[in-house]
């Protein structure tokens, strides 16, 4: 998504699942009911400026959205990863976080016209 591309990239999870379209379901579903929380685990993180759980919380969405092949939000919450431990200045990681939740939320509605083809 990052580099112009829209539309997630399902070739892990396809092979991941065997291409099996129930799984599939299942783990587009299972991102699409914890990411709105884990976003906002992100975003409170950032206003109470604690890198430690800033960090923590982009790394433990990382693996999820390669799951479900939303490259350009996993480099960003890696952006995001790298920023926290390095105390970056605020601005900064504001940006960054910014750009996740653009990315979340593109690819959210992307992943659920998917779900529906599924």
């Amino acid at each position: 998504m990052e580099s112009g591309k829209s539309t997630p990239d399902l070739s892990f999870l396809r092979k991941f699942t065997e291409g099996d379209n129930e799984k599939m379901k299942f783990y587009i579903g299972l991102y699409l009911k914890t990411a709105p929380r884990l976003f906002e685990g992100l975003k409170i993180a950032m206003d109470l400026r604690n890198y430690d759980e800033l960090y923590i919380k982009a790394h433990s969405l990382k693996p999820q959205t390669g799951y479900v092949g939303l490259t350009g939000l996993n480099e960003t919450l890696a952006n995001v990863e790298n920023a926290a431990r390095n105390h970056l200045d605020w601005s900064i990681i504001q940006e960054l976080v910014k750009k996740a939740d653009d990315f979340n939320n593109r690819g959210t509605t992307e992943l659920e016209s998917i779900l529906k083809e599924l």
